[in-house]
């Protein structure tokens, strides 16, 4: 089966959430939905116990490292993210060790960044939706 994690800005999670029922209903399996672990935290994780912390921190690596499709949605401005950035990094990381996961990078910034340009495809959008 092929699994799927979508990284974003925390901010963001409604984003999120709407790309990974879109892949669901696709067919493909969730490796996890950060966005449904802890939601009361969402872009709060200082409020988080440590020990919880480096739990959710642990899985959510272990299921940017160990899904077949990583889809990163870039931080649309005033958004930003330092998690997104580093589930790239890991997931770039795997596929270096292993041919996967493959990487999408989407959103009106994607090409904001050098190591965008590392993803399988990078699809850039305008903010009204158009695949430019």
């Amino acid at each position: 089966m092929s699994t799927f994690y979508v990284s974003g800005a925390s901010s963001e999670f409604l984003r999120v959430r709407e790309v990974s029922v879109a892949l669901a209903a696709a067919g493909l399996e969730p490796s996890c939905d950060w966005t449904t672990v802890a939601p009361e935290y969402l872009g709060r994780d200082h409020e988080l116990s440590a020990a919880h912390r480096l739990a959710l921190a642990r899985a959510v690596l272990q299921s940017t490292r160990g899904c077949t499709v990583l889809v990163l949605l870039v931080p649309r401005p005033p958004a930003a993210s330092i998690g997104a950035w580093v589930e790239l990094g890991a997931a770039l990381e795997a596929r270096r060790r292993r041919e996967s996961p493959a990487i999408v990078v989407a959103g009106p910034d994607a090409a904001r960044t050098i190591f965008t340009d590392l993803a399988d495809a990078v699809m850039e959008y305008t903010r009204s939706g158009q695949v430019e």
